[in-house]
Protein backbone atom coordinates (compact mmCIF):
# COMPACT_ATOMS: atom_id res chain seq x y z
CA UNK A 1 0.00 0.00 0.00
CA UNK A 2 1.42 3.50 -0.93
CA UNK A 3 1.36 5.99 1.28
CA UNK A 4 -1.10 7.68 -0.45
CA UNK A 5 -3.50 5.22 -0.66
CA UNK A 6 -2.77 4.62 3.19
CA UNK A 7 -3.49 8.47 3.85
CA UNK A 8 -6.72 8.33 1.80
CA UNK A 9 -7.52 5.02 3.94
CA UNK A 10 -6.86 7.48 7.20
CA UNK A 11 -9.41 10.24 5.56
CA UNK A 12 -12.39 8.15 4.78
CA UNK A 13 -11.79 6.47 8.15
CA UNK A 14 -11.62 9.87 10.10
CA UNK A 15 -14.84 10.96 7.67
CA UNK A 16 -17.03 8.10 8.76
CA UNK A 17 -15.91 9.36 12.38
CA UNK A 18 -17.24 12.61 12.11
CA UNK A 19 -19.89 11.72 11.00
CA UNK A 20 -20.99 9.21 13.55
CA UNK A 21 -20.22 11.72 16.64
CA UNK A 22 -22.55 14.58 14.21
CA UNK A 23 -25.56 11.68 14.05
CA UNK A 24 -24.99 11.16 17.92
CA UNK A 25 -25.21 14.81 18.69
CA UNK A 26 -27.77 15.35 17.32
CA UNK A 27 -30.05 12.70 18.90
CA UNK A 28 -28.90 13.54 22.03
CA UNK A 29 -30.04 17.42 20.98
CA UNK A 30 -32.86 16.38 19.53
CA UNK A 31 -34.02 13.95 22.80
CA UNK A 32 -32.78 16.43 25.30
CA UNK A 33 -35.50 18.95 23.30
CA UNK A 34 -38.07 16.56 23.11
CA UNK A 35 -38.07 15.91 26.88
CA UNK A 36 -37.93 19.48 27.61
CA UNK A 37 -41.22 20.22 25.52
CA UNK A 38 -42.99 17.17 26.61
CA UNK A 39 -42.27 18.00 30.17
CA UNK A 40 -43.27 21.61 29.67
CA UNK A 41 -46.51 21.47 27.71
CA UNK A 42 -47.50 18.37 29.90
CA UNK A 43 -51.35 19.36 30.41
CA UNK A 44 -52.80 19.74 34.37
CA UNK A 45 -55.53 17.96 33.49
CA UNK A 46 -55.61 14.25 34.60
CA UNK A 47 -55.93 11.53 32.03
CA UNK A 48 -56.61 7.46 32.04
CA UNK A 49 -54.15 5.05 33.27
CA UNK A 50 -52.35 3.77 29.83
CA UNK A 51 -51.97 7.28 28.51
CA UNK A 52 -50.19 8.50 31.44
CA UNK A 53 -48.14 4.83 31.58
CA UNK A 54 -47.43 5.42 27.92
CA UNK A 55 -46.08 9.57 28.83
CA UNK A 56 -44.27 8.55 31.67
CA UNK A 57 -42.45 5.35 29.64
CA UNK A 58 -41.89 8.07 26.76
CA UNK A 59 -39.68 10.25 29.52
CA UNK A 60 -38.02 7.88 31.29
CA UNK A 61 -37.10 6.39 27.42
CA UNK A 62 -35.74 9.93 25.88
CA UNK A 63 -33.70 10.64 29.73
CA UNK A 64 -31.82 7.49 29.19
CA UNK A 65 -31.15 7.78 25.52
CA UNK A 66 -30.18 10.90 26.74
CA UNK A 67 -27.62 10.00 29.44
CA UNK A 68 -26.68 6.78 27.26
CA UNK A 69 -25.95 9.12 24.67
CA UNK A 70 -23.85 11.02 26.07
CA UNK A 71 -22.08 8.05 27.05
CA UNK A 72 -21.83 7.10 23.94
CA UNK A 73 -19.74 9.94 22.53
CA UNK A 74 -17.60 9.94 25.74
CA UNK A 75 -16.62 7.08 23.76
CA UNK A 76 -15.67 8.53 20.26
CA UNK A 77 -13.53 10.72 22.19
CA UNK A 78 -12.15 7.97 23.99
CA UNK A 79 -11.17 6.57 20.96
CA UNK A 80 -9.38 9.54 19.53
CA UNK A 81 -7.64 9.65 22.70
CA UNK A 82 -6.18 6.16 22.40
CA UNK A 83 -5.39 6.91 19.34
CA UNK A 84 -3.51 9.78 19.91
CA UNK A 85 -1.51 7.58 22.85
CA UNK A 86 -1.01 4.18 20.62
CA UNK A 87 0.79 6.86 17.58
CA UNK A 88 2.94 8.70 20.05
CA UNK A 89 4.04 5.47 21.83
CA UNK A 90 4.89 3.73 18.34
CA UNK A 91 6.38 6.98 17.17
CA UNK A 92 8.39 6.84 20.52
CA UNK A 93 9.26 3.49 19.52
CA UNK A 94 11.03 4.02 15.91
CA UNK A 95 13.89 4.89 15.24
CA UNK A 96 14.31 7.70 12.55
CA UNK A 97 14.53 7.67 9.20
CA UNK A 98 13.70 4.37 8.67
CA UNK A 99 10.72 4.54 6.08
CA UNK A 100 8.57 2.26 7.66
CA UNK A 101 4.91 2.90 7.68
CA UNK A 102 3.06 3.56 10.99
CA UNK A 103 -0.13 1.14 11.14
CA UNK A 104 -1.88 1.76 15.10
CA UNK A 105 -5.45 1.11 15.58
CA UNK A 106 -7.75 0.76 18.39
CA UNK A 107 -10.92 -0.97 19.27
CA UNK A 108 -13.95 0.86 20.74
CA UNK A 109 -14.22 -1.00 24.30
CA UNK A 110 -17.58 -2.77 24.41
CA UNK A 111 -19.05 -0.67 26.95
CA UNK A 112 -19.70 2.30 24.64
CA UNK A 113 -20.72 0.20 21.63
CA UNK A 114 -23.45 -0.86 24.19
CA UNK A 115 -24.18 2.10 25.22
CA UNK A 116 -24.84 3.21 21.84
CA UNK A 117 -27.16 0.50 20.86
CA UNK A 118 -29.09 0.61 24.36
CA UNK A 119 -29.51 5.03 23.37
CA UNK A 120 -31.31 3.70 19.55
CA UNK A 121 -33.33 1.31 21.51
CA UNK A 122 -34.33 3.77 24.25
CA UNK A 123 -35.03 6.33 21.97
CA UNK A 124 -37.13 4.14 19.77
CA UNK A 125 -39.29 3.28 22.82
CA UNK A 126 -39.89 6.57 23.71
CA UNK A 127 -41.48 7.35 19.76
CA UNK A 128 -43.45 4.35 20.48
CA UNK A 129 -44.69 5.09 23.59
CA UNK A 130 -45.31 8.87 22.38
CA UNK A 131 -47.34 7.25 19.37
CA UNK A 132 -49.38 4.86 21.39
CA UNK A 133 -50.05 8.06 24.21
CA UNK A 134 -50.94 10.16 21.01
CA UNK A 135 -53.27 7.44 19.72
CA UNK A 136 -55.02 6.56 22.91
CA UNK A 137 -55.63 10.31 24.53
Amino acid sequence: MTDKEFQSVIDLAKERDRKLYDWLRHLVLLASGALTVLVALHPQSPVGCWPLLCLRLAWIALGLGILLGAFALHGEVWSAGALARQVGARLSDMPSQTGATLFVGTTLPKRYERARFCCYASLIVAVCSLVIYSVIR
